[in-house]
């Protein structure tokens, strides 16, 4: 570690869910055991796995004492978040997922720029790596990577300006005052709770920072919540994220970028209550379709959902929705698939 370089020697606290996470996980904690950086503590949130998980972080505990296990029953990733930062004792914060793997130098490099510009939260970029990927796919540093500033990440994020800042938990270290009182909603079933979150921290305006330089492997997992079928668990969450967002910045300065965002989410919700149930679940679409149709007129007379913030070709579909011409609905997705499919 470049201790010339370190100002100070400030505990990092590290929030791990973990949720039958058995093939992976020994990999993801080994990743943390190899950081240069050595002053953390690793709370290990068992979120009542059934398979080997647990077992498995009992031996890293019994190995190094950093490692601290909170065993719980089930309740989802944002309840096992929130009890790892009830437990979190650093100056610092930062996530990890339980099948990630940190290249060895990120905690040093974040703590780093977090310093060098006195900032409230550092974000850095990331590289996917195949679900078979084990720790030799991470790099290990002999400079120090370039560190910029960012005056408003709410803004970076909604216009997606460059460097790109993303609505991820795990991307970013933050100063532990920054989330003092902010926890994850239970209300979103493993599906945009970090997005949710996000926006309550980009709401406070902190002073952020960037690392332009990949300090984290993402394992794109079959078994993540991207991956899965359509739910109503889904689509819900995505329509309380619009409108739990839109309430959050209710009050936020310039509302310019608060209209940025909104442009971002509409189309995810559109997707989400339009198109999705008919590519991801077409049996049942037109059962999706009618659970969500009262729904989704209420988000626009209420002021949420903003047409004119989509496409002319998704609006065209969305008016097609909202008058129940389902039957032209249907047609018009399948010629759009046999267009798309056919480039």
């Amino acid at each position: 570690m470049s201790e010339k370089n370190m100002k100070n020697n400030d505990l990092i606290s590290v929030i791990i869910p973990v949720y039958n996470a058995e093939r992976f996980v020994a990999q993801t904690l080994d990743s943390v055991l190899e950081q240069t950086y050595e002053n953390w503590e690793a709370i290990l949130v068992n979120d009542g796995s059934t398979d080997n998980s647990l077992d498995i972080l009992q031996k890293y505990a019994q190995k190094d004492a950093r490692f601290k296990i909170i065993d719980k029953k089930n309740g989802g990733v944002s309840a096992a978040r929130n009890d790892g930062l009830k437990k979190a004792a650093g100056e610092y914060i930062t996530f990890l997922d339980a099948d990630d793997l940190w290249y060895p130098q990120f905690l040093e490099f974040m703590l780093q720029a977090m310093q060098t510009q006195n900032a409230d939260v550092v974000w850095c970029q990331y590289e996917d790596c195949r679900e078979t990927d084990g720790l030799g796919v991470r790099k290990f540093y002999d400079y120090i990577p370039q560190i910029g500033e960012c005056l408003n990440i709410l803004r970076q994020f909604a216009m997606r300006l460059k460097p790109k800042a993303t609505i991820l938990v795990w991307d970013k270290v933050y100063k532990a005052k920054i989330l003092d009182k902010l926890f994850f909603s239970n209300d979103y079933k493993n599906m945009a709770e970090d997005y949710n979150y996000a926006v309550k921290i980009f709401a406070k305006n902190p002073k952020s920072a960037f690392i332009n330089t990949p300090l984290i492997a993402y394992r794109q997992s079959s078994n993540s919540a991207s991956h899965q079928k359509l739910s109503y668990n889904a689509v819900d969450s995505h329509i309380s994220l619009l409108v739990d967002c839109m309430n959050i910045l209710q009050s936020y300065e310039p509302h310019e970028d608060v209209v940025s965002l909104q442009k971002r989410i509409i189309p995810v919700v559109y997707r989400y209550t339009c198109t999705y149930p008919y590519f991801r679940v077409y049996k049942e679409c037109e059962e999706y379709w009618a659970h969500y149709l009262p729904i989704c007129k209420k988000l626009i007379e209420d002021g949420y959902f903003k047409i004119n913030m989509l496409s002319p070709f998704q609006r065209f579909i969305y008016d097609l929705y909202l008058k129940k011409h389902w039957k032209l609905l249907r047609y018009t997705l399948a010629m759009y698939s046999l267009v798309k499919n056919k480039k």
